[in-house]
């Protein structure tokens, strides 16, 4: 749904009225074009931070590459990375002019940096558990945690790589991440983890952004009520034999990406 110029801005707006700190660029952020995701990025009310993937005049296409957090005397670096196979996952034409580094190749680029004015590392990243772990086992001890996305792995216990801390809370907001850690002298010398399931609010619960939620939600419900057409036979879809149904499927698919040649859904 449009908001405020931004299709699903209001996801942005509900993060920023949950005080985000930053977030990384993941594939769905490209889904609609080069320009909206730009979009994205300017107007969010967090900083989109990545590493690895570059704009047109080779700057980071996120906010930045990386930022610095102070919580009380304690200087958290955070980098951003995005899945390398993005081209892959998107339209080929929204992601054209972008230049997409090698996950280590990018943190070594800035590592240095991060590392003399920061405390403690975090890579925030969207590029799935597998690579994460694999990244991992090539990084050293200047990285001290890897907070993964886009395999939906929930991870309860801590979790070692390398010595590098992994984390990782789901998908689609049914969980909330927690990690509780101390660090001395630039080394995490105590760390737990633990996931808090999250419910529906009781019903008596008020506040300003569930009343931005019903409102936001309500005009999406509508929106998706209306009558898109009507198709001139019964929708059955059969993944065993071709339907009229999936026959439909596949030639809206090819009608959106006419260079196909070869579609797998699930």
């Amino acid at each position: 749904m449009d908001y405020q110029g931004l299709r699903g801005g209001a996801v942005l707006e509900v993060f920023g009225r949950l005080n985000l700190d930053a977030a990384s660029l993941g594939n769905h952020e490209f889904d609609v074009s080069y320009d909206h995701a730009k979009a994205m990025v300017d107007k969010a009310p967090f900083p989109f931070l990545s590493a690895n993937i570059l704009d047109i005049d080779g700057s980071s296409f996120g906010r930045s590459a990386y930022q610095i957090f102070e919580r009380g005397e304690l200087k958290i670096g955070v980098i951003g990375l995005t899945i390398q196979s993005l081209p892959l996952r998107v339209k080929a034409e929204n992601v054209k002019d972008l230049t997409i580094l090698p996950y280590k190749d990018a943190v070594d680029n800035i590592l240095p940096e991060v590392d003399a004015n920061s405390d403690l590392i975090i890579l925030l990243t969207h590029n799935g558990w597998e690579a994460d772990s694999l990244l991992a086992t090539q990084l050293d001890e200047r990285v001290d945690i890897i907070i993964g996305g886009h395999s939906h792995v929930f991870i309860d216990q801590p979790t070692q790589v390398n010595g590098i801390y992994m984390l990782s809370a789901g998908s689609h907001l049914q969980v909330l991440g927690v990690a509780d850690l101390e660090v001395e002298n630039d080394r995490i010398v105590s760390f737990e983890n633990r996931l808090i399931p999250l419910s529906a609010a009781p019903v008596d619960y008020y506040s300003e952004l569930k009343d931005f939620m019903a409102l936001t939600i309500g005009k999406l419900e509508e929106e998706l009520s209306r009558t898109a057409g009507y198709l001139p036979y019964p929708f059955e879809v059969d993944k065993f034999k071709v339907t009229a149904g999936s026959q439909w499927i596949a030639d809206a698919v090819l009608a959106e990406y006419p260079q196909a040649e070869l579609l797998l859904h699930q």
